[in-house]
């Protein structure tokens, strides 16, 4: 398990992942979409 910062903002809330791709994560905050994670260099992008 990797951990990745995501935001201050959200410490201690609870957030969805959801696979759209391989390796390609989706991160939503109650069903607000905030941003993409790429698993293949855990870069995140908005």
């Amino acid at each position: 398990m990797r951990q990745v910062f995501l935001s201050d903002a959200l410490m201690d809330e609870d957030i969805a992942l959801e696979e759209v791709d391989d390796g390609l994560w989706s991160i939503f905050f109650y069903g607000l979409l905030v941003a993409r994670l790429d698993e293949r260099d855990y870069k995140i992008r908005g």
